[in-house]
């Protein structure tokens, strides 16, 4: 369980409060009290997450196909360019398996990869594949000095990040293509979420950049 006062430490699981100024982290059967310099909530604040997404009309992030061929070349533009600033990029096994190995974002800074195959074989030095939560991810990232970090698939990735209440912002491709089935942007949340629409941006004759901020 993670709770406010909380420090991750990198290669440990989180533990609990033990003591006030001291937590608990702990590996396998060993635990280690620890002195708490910096609050996981003060963490989890100075860490800004946007989710950068392509959708159709009709609100799905993947075809049925699982094949990205729908996207535009204004989609890619900006998903590189959010990739390279922030140096951060978080996601999902499925996504990650589509773009690696020749298609990464970054070959420095940061790709965390959520999956339970915490074992497989990065194609690149800078991946890590992890099970943690969200707040010890966004811990372990803050640790290695980064202050912002995006999300770029799937959906269950985006939806703990979204319940953990740690997005700050959603940028959505509307592009022009409608899916019978396909991947929705959340499953399994069911609590609503008060958006403010910040910026509009035409990217061409057919696709539009929405950008809101996730009001907290």
């Amino acid at each position: 369980m993670i709770c406010p006062g909380v420090l991750y430490m990198p290669g440990h699981n989180i533990g609990h409060v033990a003591n006030g100024p001291e937590i608990v982290a702990y590996r396998a059967s060993q635990i280690y009290p620890v002195k708490v310099f910096l609050h996981l909530t003060e963490i989890l604040n100075k860490m800004k997450i946007t989710i950068y997404l392509a959708a159709s009309a009709n609100g799905m992030i993947s075809n049925n196909r699982n094949v990205p061929d729908w996207l535009s070349p204004e989609y890619g533009q900006g998903f590189m360019a959010i990739c390279e600033r922030t140096q951060a990029v978080i996601m999902g096994k499925t996504t990650y398996n589509i773009l690696a190995p020749n298609y990464l974002p970054l070959k420095e800074g940061s790709l965390v990869v959520l999956t339970h195959d915490t074992k497989a074989t990065p194609a690149q030095p800078n991946v890590l594949f992890t099970s943690d939560s969200p707040q010890a991810i966004v811990a372990q990232l803050s640790a290695k000095g980064h202050t912002e970090a995006v999300i770029i698939g799937g959906t269950q990735t985006v939806s703990a990040f979204i319940k953990a209440g740690l997005v700050n912002e959603l940028i959505l491709v509307v592009e022009p293509v409608l899916f019978g089935k396909g991947l929705p942007l959340m499953e399994g949340v069911d609590a609503e979420y008060k958006l403010a629409l910040q910026e509009v941006k035409k990217l061409n004759e057919n696709s539009v950049e929405l950008r809101y901020e996730v009001r907290k």
